[in-house]
């Protein structure tokens, strides 16, 4: 007489309708009932509603069927935590972080009228089956999940690697394509990376080549002992020969992961601004100088190809972003946007945007 009638799709983005349908009978009474939700995310409460309004009520002998739409997608974006989409690189990876993905179950609890109309809550949970869901814009995740040619986790189809840069590469992990094989053609070096399943596995390709080499080789498949097999997309990158100083603009992608776009054109400014505060200690006196170094910085593309802009134009859309112009130094960075993309007459697409961020730095002295 009670349980859950329909379940959203597991594996999907959660920037967009997550609906439960949960369904309940009361028998020879005409007042109303009303459910208490409780949301567990990784196993844990995370969130609870309590909901009066139900979707559909159908009258059977006597009896009322009750229907209530219960749609989570709200209390699934507000679980991740964007701002660290892009992961210390210091970390080890394949990096499986809560913020990239949320095992979802809900235990519904039942508020049901006694012939007065007055509620009593019962004291036992009914749950619903688990899904995944993934910190991400993208409605169909079916090329990044399915069982064969699954995809990398990544919308750059500009297959170029440079040092200059920090280059993750995200997949989605189970029994089908659990192992990333990774072959240096400089040096013939093969490695493969266990992934962990029911996670977006991230690796730093930057760990697998360097200045110097030409090419990688990154496929996603299986491994039966020492044989490997691909089962899904195999990506051939071309290593760049750095020859002047670049910068990279981290972004977080519609599919929820980061993307590096490297900016070859930019100019900054640089003010630095002190505060200085003192201690008094046994007598002695300590003074702390913090300094903190803004800088404004302005970066300009002109002439995308179509492919670079397919990539690119996630930026409008992204929450957070990192600047490296140091390999490994990430800077978050604010957006201004006040200069929007623009097509010129030869039907380039050319684009400026600045961006503000801070150094800081400290100095103690006695």
């Amino acid at each position: 007489m009670a349980g859950f009638i329909s379940l959203p799709t597991t594996k999907q983005g959660c920037y967009q309708s997550l609906v439960f349908e949960y369904s309940h009978t009361i028998v020879g009474n005409s007042n109303r009932m009303s459910i208490e939700v409780d949301v567990l995310i990784n196993s844990n409460s995370f969130r609870t509603l309590y909901l009066n309004t139900y979707s559909s009520v159908t009258e059977v002998s006597g009896d009322y069927v009750y229907t209530f739409d219960i749609d989570i997608s709200k209390i699934v974006q507000s679980f991740f935590n964007n701002i660290q989409f892009f992961y210390d690189t210091s970390k080890t990876y394949p990096y499986t972080d809560a913020c990239l993905t949320a095992d979802v179950a809900l235990d519904v609890y039942r508020y049901e009228p006694d012939a007065n109309g007055i509620l009593t809550r019962n004291t036992s949970a009914t749950r619903s089956n688990n899904r995944l869901f993934f910190n991400s814009l993208k409605n169909d995740f079916s090329d990044y999940t399915a069982s064969s040619g699954r995809k990398f986790i990544t919308k750059n189809t500009d297959y170029r690697l440079s040092s200059e840069v920090t280059n993750l590469l995200a997949a989605y992990s189970d029994v089908n394509a659990n192992v990333i094989n990774i072959v240096n053609e400089t040096t013939l070096v093969v490695t493969n990376v266990n992934m962990t399943d029911d996670q977006i596995n991230i690796i730093n390709l930057n760990d697998y080549f360097s200045n110097g080499d030409s090419q990688l080789t990154v496929s996603l498949g299986t491994l039966d002992g020492v044989d490997f097999t691909i089962t899904g997309q195999q990506i051939r990158y071309d290593i760049l020969d750095n020859k002047c100083e670049s910068i990279g603009l981290h972004f977080q992608s519609e599919l929820g992961v980061s993307e590096v776009f490297i900016f070859k054109t930019y100019e900054y400014e640089i003010s630095k601004s002190r505060e200085t505060e003192l201690y008094v200690s046994s007598n002695d006196l300590e003074r702390m100088y913090s300094g903190k170094i803004d800088k404004s910085i302005n970066i300009e593309r002109n002439g995308f190809f179509t492919a670079e802009w397919l990539f690119f134009s996630d930026v409008i859309t992204s929450s957070i972003f990192y600047i490296e112009q140091t390999t490994g130094a990430l800077n978050e960075a604010f957006s201004t946007f006040n200069n929007l993309p623009y097509r010129t007459i030869s039907n380039q697409i050319d684009v400026n945007l600045s961006f503000t961020y801070s150094d800081k730095q400290k100095i103690f002295s006695n």
